[in-house]
């Protein structure tokens, strides 16, 4: 061993640790991005009113909240399903701003401002989203 091996081992060390947190803020950034298209998906289905595929972005399993005041519940996606198209009539076009994204692993905590155009309400959402066979879907919709 010559007094060189130490110095290449750590210069191996750095260079792996440097490429690994490359790829990390690089999987980061694609998530990111994946999650703010299917929110901006969301706003697009909501205002062409296709309530069939707005409920293709939630999971099979998700808690979904809806309601306002003392009518506020937790539904299952299939309740979703039936509740959604009277909403989108209701409340009329949307639009989905200010999404700040938390991600860890096939998981993450996205909230986003949903203002409601016609009567200018403005709803402070949070999403949990999970990473399922490579699409992010909305596992839990509070507010």
């Amino acid at each position: 061993m010559t007094s060189k091996t130490p110095k290449l081992l750590l210069v191996g060390v750095l260079f792996i640790s440097v490429f690994s947190l490359w790829v990390m803020v690089t999987l980061a950034g694609e998530n990111e991005e994946a999650i703010k298209i299917v929110l901006k998906e969301f706003e697009r289905l909501y205002n062409t009113k296709d309530t069939q595929s707005i409920v293709s972005l939630y999971h099979p399993s998700a808690k979904i909240k809806t309601g306002m005041g003392q009518n506020q519940r937790i539904v299952s996606r299939e309740e979703y399903a039936e509740i959604v198209p009277d909403r989108v009539k209701l409340t009329g076009p949307l639009t989905v701003e200010g999404i700040q994204i938390w991600v860890k692993g096939n998981q993450a905590t996205v909230n986003a401002m949903v203002v409601f155009t016609q009567t200018r309400g403005r709803l402070k959402m949070t999403y949990s989203m999970i990473l399922d066979q490579g699409k992010w879907l909305i596992m839990v919709q509070d507010y």
